[in-house]
């Protein structure tokens, strides 16, 4: 999961991947109680919007930071 989001903990990150893996409709149906406005909403509207954009802009240059990093996957050289 590339995308870090400041809602999105390792408690979100787990419910996203086993609604993502449920095949079974009325599984999936029961993740979605009890029937709440999206807790991202609830968060953002608690900034101006001028704050909203700053976030935005501090967000994207993060992500931009973690794509130089390099990969810390061991993986075996073609050239090898």
């Amino acid at each position: 999961m590339r995308w870090i989001h400041p809602f999105c903990d390792a408690k979100g990150a787990d419910l996203i991947l086993k609604y993502l893996c449920t095949n079974d409709a009325e599984q999936r149906l029961k993740f979605d109680l009890p029937k709440l406005e999206p807790l991202v909403i609830t968060q953002l509207g608690k900034y101006k919007w001028w704050q909203k954009i700053a976030m935005f802009i501090k967000a994207k240059r993060h992500i931009t930071q973690l794509d130089t990093l390099q990969s810390i996957i061991h993986a075996k050289r073609l050239n090898d």
